[in-house]
């Protein structure tokens, strides 16, 4: 089993968690955690505590909103060989990433998700433009 822990500013970490949970059912192996939500303070021990759940022969994966950011800076210091940190998430990469199967989970895989996804960020005006023209020219 992966645990994911999806911290994030605000109440983003929640509907990821939701969205996440619907496509792919996983909701006991989900985490939200919405940083500043009820405070100015980072939710660190509520963090440390999810990832002290994390055994030794189990994986965690980690997603935050922004890289450089201070829930990314916060979550960092917990990356070890079985709990991968992801900056920058979007639904695609964490529903791939959730399915990945936990022997499966390394990060040559993640870093080919990664770049996968980055295919699926489409300025959609230009993209129908180009698929207009070429239903045009045949």
């Amino acid at each position: 089993m992966v645990k994911i822990i999806i911290v994030t500013h605000k109440t983003l970490a929640q509907g990821f968690k939701d969205s996440l949970n619907f496509f792919t059912g996983l909701d006991k192996q989900i985490v939200a955690i919405c940083a500043y939500e009820n405070s100015n303070q980072f939710p660190e021990k509520e963090l440390a505590a999810e990832i002290s759940k994390v055994k030794s022969n189990e994986k965690c994966l980690i997603l935050t909103d922004l890289l450089g950011g201070s829930v990314n800076q916060n979550a960092a210091k917990y990356i070890k060989e079985n709990i991968f940190l992801i900056t920058g998430i979007n639904l695609i990469v964490a529903i791939q990433l959730a399915l990945l199967p936990a022997d499966k989970l390394t990060s040559d895989s993640i870093m080919q998700v990664v770049q996968d996804a980055k295919k699926q960020i489409v300025f959609v005006n230009d993209y129908l433009k180009n698929k207009k023209s070429d239903f045009e020219d045949e």
